[in-house]
């Protein structure tokens, strides 16, 4: 049976996007898809706030996951993005 990533947009819990990936990607690389996902609802600002280190003062955590474990989710508000391992 073959692997894939699930990847799933959402505007609050109502599913908008969804689509499959090759089950040979790894978790970061799939954080840093999500991430990309997730900054298309970013003004610049918010993007260079959310890229700066964590220490400065302008930071802000908008493209940090969110919890931990399955599914790995990525977004800001009722906007946001995951992805579950699963077989397919």
């Amino acid at each position: 049976m073959a692997k894939v990533w699930q990847i799933k947009g959402w505007d609050g819990q109502k599913p908008v996007f969804e689509r499959e990936v090759a089950g040979n990607l790894t978790e970061p690389e799939i954080s840093a898809m999500l991430q990309r996902l997730a900054c298309r609802h970013l003004s610049d600002t918010e993007i260079i706030r959310a890229s700066v280190r964590k220490g400065d003062p302008e930071y802000a955590p908008l493209l940090e996951r969110i919890g931990t474990g399955n599914p790995i989710c990525y977004g800001d508000g009722s906007l946001h993005y995951t992805a579950e391992f699963k077989e397919k």
